[in-house]
């Protein structure tokens, strides 16, 4: 079972603010997340992480009328 959905976003351990493009499941290992963020050369930088690198951002509530 995977703990993060695609297109949700997340904070790795290195501190990158990325958006989840795909997850793999193993038998023997974590979980993986693939990962997506700008770079500071201005492109995309994709990598993979582990499960428990990562972390939820949480979602913004919603204004209040």
């Amino acid at each position: 079972m995977f703990k993060y959905e695609l297109g949700q976003t997340a904070i790795t351990t290195t501190g990158e603010t990325c958006s989840i493009l795909g997850r793999a499941e193993y038998s023997n290992e974590p979980n993986m997340y693939l990962l997506s963020w700008p770079s500071d050369n201005g492109t995309t930088a994709e990598i993979w992480f582990k499960e428990d690198e990562l972390t939820p951002v949480a979602s913004m509530p919603e204004p209040s009328s």
